[in-house]
This record gives C-alpha cells, structure tokens and sequence, in this order.
C-alpha cells in the first residue's frame, strides 16, 4: 500500500471515529497512530549499554551490561508492552539496549510528554491477554486506533504538560511524605516487637513487679500436667518434639524468661489430606464457616469470602475443629507463614492449607495468652523459627513438626498481658498512620487522574 493510499485510510478513519467528548475551538480528534508508531531500536553488537529492566527505568541504581541488543538512545519513550504493568511509559535515563518487553515510541507531530500523559491515562484499557497466556500484553490494535485530542500548536500542548508538571509537583512533594510513612511501617512494626521479645518493652514493668523464674516454671509446670491429662485421656496424642534448641538463637531473647518448643504448650494439627478429600465439600452457605489460607493475614482474621460445611461434618472431625481461642498459621501456599488469633464465639473448622496452635490452657488462657504467641510468631524471632525448616519443594510448606518445633520464649501470665497491652496500643497507633497515608496516597491518585481529564478536554 502507498504511503498516500494509507494517508488517506488514516483520514477517512479519523472521519468515521466516535469521539469521546467535545474539544476546544482549534483542537481536533485524531488516532494515535497518526502521532506515534513503535519500533524495535537499532541493532547492535560488541558495544557494552545497560540492559534497560523495568526495576532499572524505575530508578533501581543497579543495572546489567550486555554487549549486544536493539540501542535506543537516551530520552527517548518507551512503552512496556508485556507484564501486568503493560501500556506504562518510561523515558531511557542513557544509551542502552531494549528488552524485548519494550517497543521504542516514535512520535511525531506532538510533544513527547503531552503522548506520554495521555497514556497514562488509557493505559489500563491497552492491556489485554492473549488467548491461552497468564501474561498480559499490550493490545496494539486498541492503542493505535485510540481517539487522541490534538491541540492545535506545538506551544499549547507545551503549555498544559507545564502546567499538568507543576501541579503534580505539589502532589508529589505530599505523595513522598505519605510513602515515606507507608514504607516504613513495617520497619517500625518489626521494630517494636523485637523489643517486645529481647524483654526491653517491658524491663521496666519487670522491675516494678520482682518476676522471677520460679513463676514461669510453675506456669509451664501446670501446662504439662494439662497436655499430660490430655494424653493420657486419649484426647490428643503424644507429639515428637525434639529437645534440642539452638543456643544462639535463645542468646537473643531475653535472659529472664524460659525457652520451650511450642509443641510442648499448645496442640499443633491441620485438617488431613485424607480428611478434606472425603468429608468436606466447601459450599458458599452452610452452618460452619472453614478458615481457608486467604483468611489468615499477618495478624488478624479475614472474614470476606468465607465457605462453609455442614455441621455433622465438623462435629465428625473434631480434631480439625475449631472450638477454642488458638492461633491459625497458613502452612502452604502464597500466604505460608501468615499468623492470625482465633477467638471466636462460634464453631468454625479448618479448611486446607491452615494449621491451629491451640494452648492447653487455651479456654481461659490461665497459663498462656494467645495473642502472645501470635504476636512473637509475626515478629522476626518468631518468623525465622517459622522457616527455619521449611520444606523445600516446588511448592514450600510447613510440616506440622516444623510447627511443633518452634522456640517460644515464656514469661509469666502478667507480663504476658503487659506486652500484648502495650503492642495492642503502639501497633493500633501504627496501623491508623498507615491507613491515613494509604488515604492521602489514594487522594493524591485520585487527583493526578482529574487533572489530567481537565488537560485532555482543554480545561487547564
């Protein structure tokens, strides 16, 4: 086809396209790929240019060398054409050679920021999946037939991209404050709970109160006299535990306390294979809900989604039932290691991929506080004996002995409620910062998104 034959298609195209809304006087609608076009680079070899990486174009200083590859060179834009985050537009900081998740955009006729802000704005509706890929991809067809509105000068489409950066800038001194305090909750929440476990958070409350060692003993004391019963009723059966700790690990925590393996305070059990496979049948009403592992967060309880089953099926696997204040831990799965407090009013059951940690004492919690042992499991002392002998398979899991194995530091029922008070306190005053950073954060997204609606209707 001549270049005049497609000048003309494109013409007629543009003639026939439903335009979203009306422009200002001098404005016209016409296609992207009258302004654009996506090309491949120059190929190179034995020339050494970074390897331009999505990590790379986003600021990550580290970046690979190869030596040969499609060359783009530096400020030109370049769209990413594969992956969730396809449609997203970078500008190449130096010379380099593409990936081949990148097209190169050629742009004419328009200035390359003003194409690039209109992007951003359509780029959700470029992606699509091809037909047997998990992959999204770049729908060429949507993103060069897309209507574009076309000030008529070079200068006033300058003029909006300086007007859209300066008050983004606005935003984005408020958008880095709001990350900064999103980006290190974490940091702070790890922080304070390992405090909480090298005994700092409460030396104080130590001093005040002469605990001593003899206490814990008796607490432990008393816990295995209930497993004992319990074993020797039948009611659970007797767990291998090894006696064996890792002395630097314990060298950590705090030196007034006592350190047990969690199988020997608490009843450790999942839902067996065998179980699930011939009993449950997960239904979307029903009389018992089953905590699945998109039910365990870090530290609390999801009760969106929730399946069911029957009654008589979790009164029949009693083992598996959950009918106490216990601890859930996801086991398997993309959660793995995620830990939760049970304490409901109601029965509930386990489905797969969830285990319980269900204390001896765990209906009046005179020995051990729950919320304790689910606290020291999400902090960095309890996450690391978590994984510390986690099956390495194609898909990694949790054995209920690894579970079982877990060192746990002691101390006496007091001192446990004082560290649960104070972590309840200082982490709920943490999680409301959070939540108010997330808000300014989706305030400011909200905002980037109006402005840049007013700029493509002629408005700014």
């Amino acid at each position: 086809m001549s270049k005049k034959a497609c000048h003309s298609e494109l013409v007629s195209g543009t003639q026939n396209m439903e335009t979203p809304h009306e422009l200002p006087q001098g404005w016209k609608w016409c296609r992207q790929n009258e302004v654009c076009r996506l090309t491949d680079g120059e190929k190179k070899t034995d020339v050494s240019y970074p390897y331009l990486e999505v990590k790379y174009l986003r600021g990550n200083k580290e970046k690979d060398f190869v030596t040969s590859g499609k060359f783009i060179k530096a400020g030109t834009k370049v769209i990413l054409v594969d992956g969730e985050n396809s449609g997203e537009v970078f500008t190449v900081p130096e010379d380099g050679f593409m990936g081949s998740t990148f097209k190169a955009l050629s742009i004419q006729n328009v200035d390359k920021t003003y194409l690039q802000f209109f992007i951003q704005t359509k780029k959700d509706l470029y992606r699509n999946n091809k037909k047997g890929s998990a992959i999204p991809h770049l729908n060429k067809e949507l993103f060069f037939n897309m209507p574009f509105p076309l000030p008529p000068t070079l200068v006033e489409q300058q003029r909006i991209v300086n007007r859209i950066e300066t008050m983004f800038a606005k935003l984005d001194q408020a958008q880095e404050k709001a990350q900064a305090v999103l980006d290190s909750f974490e940091t702070r929440k790890a922080a304070i709970l390992h405090k909480a476990f090298t005994g700092q958070l409460t030396a104080n409350w130590r001093k005040e109160n002469s605990i001593n060692l003899c206490e814990i003993d008796d607490i432990l004391n008393k816990l295995f006299a209930v497993r004992d019963t319990l074993i020797a009723n039948k009611t659970i059966q007797k767990a291998k535990i090894s006696t064996e700790f890792d002395e630097r690990f314990v060298s950590y925590l705090c030196p007034d306390w006592k350190v047990v393996k969690l199988g020997s305070i608490a009843f450790v059990t999942k839902l067996a294979g065998f179980e699930y496979t011939k009993y449950i049948k997960l239904e979307e009403t029903g009389e018992i809900p089953a905590i699945r592992a998109q039910n365990v967060r870090k530290g609390y309880l999801d009760e969106t989604n929730l399946l069911y089953i029957s009654k008589e099926v979790s009164e029949f696997l009693q083992r598996s039932s959950l009918t106490k204040k216990s601890v859930l831990v996801t086991f398997i799965g993309a959660g793995i290691g995620d830990v939760c407090v049970f304490d409901k009013p109601t029965r509930y059951h386990l489905a797969p991929n969830v285990a319980k940690i269900e204390p001896f004492n765990s209906e009046n919690e005179d020995f051990i506080n729950v919320k304790y042992i689910m606290y020291y499991l999400i902090s960095n002392f309890g996450q690391h004996e978590i994984f510390k002998n986690m099956k390495a398979t194609a898909q990694p899991s949790l054995s209920m002995e690894t579970i079982r194995d877990i060192e746990i530091p002691i101390t006496s029922l007091p001192e446990q409620k004082e560290i649960v008070r104070i972590l309840d306190t200082v982490l709920e005053k943490e999680s409301r910062a959070k939540e108010a950073a997330q808000t300014v954060l989706d305030q400011i997204a909200l905002l980037k998104k109006s402005i840049l609606a007013r700029a493509f209707r002629g408005e700014l």
